[in-house]
């Protein structure tokens, strides 16, 4: 690749008009954080101004083959590549060492501190990071890795051929907002599992902004709330599952499998859906053609490889025959006294 260069781009409107061609799955953290915070609920609860974001790409020529964005507020600087434009090791090299060396020109290099992506992106800008801001006379300590997990994605021809079966004392539906409070409480379960746990006030606020989005969905029993999935980062083509949390007292009874592969055939347009509650016709950001999820335990693996995701060491999509999933880490640096 002999043109490879930096490109800034100062709205999101014009990063999402170059970067469209590059949606898909392995994009979906990037370009899904970065469509989250165009959405004018979300601009108003978080703030979001026109200065709140960091949009950087290496192109080819006119072609984005890697993505490096942060949205004020958010806690992690994302790093991203599409799947079909993998760069080898040598662009790859190349391609991090032009954004190293931009980057300090609009941020101050000591305020950055975390970033989230692939492996194996990740650990090369962290240690490209480093010796450039050495170079300045700046010493930075690259921290190990603080969080892993397997993302993927599953399509319609990934998906098992029906639905699972739930008892029908289970209705599966949207959220609404008397359900936030529980939902709160519920989420902060989830994210003790996370690298942050999400204080209850967070928590809160998250799930009544989610809950109003129509992006959270609950299994009932009765008047009791037994799990929930959140869904979000949309994009033209793709859709993240957040979280999947099934209450303690309801484990092992199907819930967590039922609520994902419903969620999954609704967004991906697939009949039947297997729940009750869903809303008339198609979603309102439309059917998409990747739904991707983040893995973090490995004991959860088997139930993920059964809704459909490519989870399998040698897993590819059926119809592209591209790999199904990548390790996808969050580093940091930290600045040492001088």
């Amino acid at each position: 690749m002999a043109n490879l260069h930096v490109v800034r781009f100062p709205s999101p409107a014009e990063f999402v008009e170059a970067a469209k061609g590059s949606d898909d799955g392995f994009m979906n953290l990037a370009f899904g954080v970065l469509m989250d915070s165009m959405n004018e609920l979300q601009i108003r609860v978080r703030s979001i101004t026109e200065e709140s974001r960091t949009l950087l790409a290496v192109n080819n020529g006119d072609t984005l083959v890697l993505a490096l964005l942060k949205v004020a507020g958010d806690v992690d600087w994302i790093i991203g590549c599409p799947r079909d434009r993998e760069l080898v090791s040598a662009d790859a090299e190349t391609a991090i060492s032009l954004l190293v060396s931009f980057l300090p020109s609009v941020i101050d290099p000591k305020s950055f501190d975390t970033i989230w992506g692939p492996e194996p992106l990740v650990n090369a800008f962290i240690d490209t990071w480093v010796s450039a801001m050495a170079a300045r006379g700046l010493r930075i300590e690259a921290l190990p890795t603080r969080f892993r997990v397997k993302r993927t994605y599953a399509t319609l021809a990934t998906l098992p051929p029906s639905p699972p079966h739930l008892p029908s004392k289970y209705i599966i539906e949207l959220a609404n907002p008397d359900d936030v409070e529980p939902l709160a409480h519920l989420l902060v379960d989830f994210s003790r599992a996370a690298p942050i746990v999400t204080s209850i006030e967070a928590a809160r606020a998250k799930m009544d902004m989610h809950v109003r989005l129509g992006e959270t969905w609950v299994c009932r029993e009765g008047s009791e709330i037994a799990g929930y999935v959140g869904v979000g980062r949309t994009t033209f083509r793709t859709v993240a599952i957040r979280n999947v949390y099934v209450a303690p007292g309801h484990r092992r009874k199907g819930i967590a499998e039922a609520m994902t592969v419903a969620l999954m055939r609704y967004y991906l347009g697939a009949r039947p859906l297997g729940l009750e509650g869903a809303p008339d016709g198609r979603p309102v950001k439309g059917v998409k053609e990747e739904i991707c999820i983040a893995v973090v335990e490995d004991f959860v693996e088997r139930l993920y490889e059964k809704c459909g995701f490519l989870l399998g060491e040698h897993d590819q999509d059926p119809v592209s025959e591209q790999k199904g999933w990548f390790a996808s880490i969050i580093r940091g640096v930290r600045v040492l006294e001088e």
